[in-house]
């Protein structure tokens, strides 16, 4: 299954982002991304997805003294060397700290059909 969107409504989430909307970087893979098969490796994904939480914890000037807490990965199908693929993310807040939900698939392509999903939970620092 894939991860759950949290649920907005709930009185400790506060949405930073009306809905999931692209990443402004789009990621593209080459085989230093990839492992004997040529599939992503599943650590490139943690990495790119907190980097792409990051961005976004900044475009709403939360990321000061972030540290990545707890990640929720769901894989539906893996990535290759060569692909081109858009991360949709939302970012919100809960309890006080910034956390990131997400997908990652080709450009247009709904969540239920995505290659993998996260949930990354946050804490500050500061």
């Amino acid at each position: 299954a894939l991860v759950e969107l949290p649920q907005v409504e709930a009185p400790e989430i506060e949405p930073l982002d009306p809905a999931l909307s692209a990443d402004e970087a789009p990621w593209s893979f080459g085989l230093i991304h990839t492992d004997l098969n040529q599939h992503v490796n599943s650590l490139v994904y943690a990495r790119m997805f907190e980097e792409a939480a990051v961005r976004r914890a900044a475009r709403h000037g939360q990321n000061r003294g972030l540290i990545a807490h707890k990640l929720s990965l769901c894989y539906r199908k893996p990535s290759f060397a060569g692909e081109t693929l858009t991360c949709m993310l939302q970012g919100y807040v809960r309890d006080g700290a910034f956390g990131a939900i997400g997908y990652l698939a080709p450009a247009g392509t709904p969540l239920e059909r995505a290659n993998c999903s996260f949930q990354l939970q946050f804490r500050s620092l500061g």
